[in-house]
């Protein structure tokens, strides 16, 4: 924490094991990272993928890949 009344969280890219895989900052106190949106997991390396809704529902038959609206198809399905 810094700042005159400590109220700014000291956040910044981590080096290292804790790069945040580039999608997100590390909380340099704790050493856990904060993920970017679309990005989970401790070090950031998980794309966050879900069921899509209304005209992004990927035919039943497929996920969304939130962060760019698109489908990832199951096998043996494309389009």
């Amino acid at each position: 924490w810094s700042g005159a009344n400590c109220s700014v969280e000291n956040m910044q890219p981590c080096a290292g094991l804790w790069n945040c895989s580039g999608h997100g900052l590390c909380n340099v106190s704790s050493q856990t990272c904060v993920c970017d949106a679309g990005w989970s997991g401790a070090n950031c390396s998980v794309e966050n993928m879900q069921p899509c809704a209304g005209l992004w529902n990927c035919s039943g038959h497929g996920l969304c890949n939130v962060s760019s609206q698109t489908c990832v198809c199951d096998a043996g399905w494309s389009g």
